[in-house]
């Protein structure tokens, strides 16, 4: 009977032993499904804030885009206004006004950068020329403004 009791606690010992080995496998597979889920969810998480991100970083861009578009259209502006009121060949100002920014009249001027004397006189108008121009244009070339 010792060897049926010795061989019954054997089974019993061994019985506690698998279901121990059993339990901890269950605990291991739930301790691993937990790891996943937590897993998954920071990669949703860090998914979603990469979209995020990049959504941010295109409408920064796009914002960056338009504000060059501005700023472009702005020098645009300031260099057509500025091109209007510093361009000698179309100036607006008096007389003195030229001379005293150019250092020359307007017919001169234009004389100075490859006109010539005839269309130089002849394109400026009578108000932006010199007493003497008039008389040189109308002696030389028999015109008159």
């Amino acid at each position: 009977m010792k060897a049926k009791e010795s061989s019954i606690k054997k089974a019993k010992a061994e019985l506690k032993k698998k279901e121990s080995s059993i339990k901890k496998a269950q605990s291991e597979s739930k301790k691993a499904e937990s790891e996943k889920e937590a897993s998954e969810n920071t990669a949703a998480t860090n998914s979603q804030q990469v979209t995020q991100q990049q959504n941010s970083d295109s409408y920064q861009t796009q914002n960056n885009a338009q504000q060059a578009q501005n700023n472009n259209n702005t020098y645009q502006a300031n260099k057509q206004t500025s091109n209007s009121q510093n361009d000698p060949y179309n100036y607006q100002g008096t007389l003195s006004d030229f001379v005293n920014e150019y250092g020359v009249s307007p017919a001169y001027y234009k004389i100075q950068h490859g006109m010539s004397e005839q269309d130089a006189l002849q394109s400026t108008p009578a108000g932006m020329k010199t007493s003497g121009e008039m008389q040189l244009e109308w002696s030389k070339y028999g015109t008159r403004e």
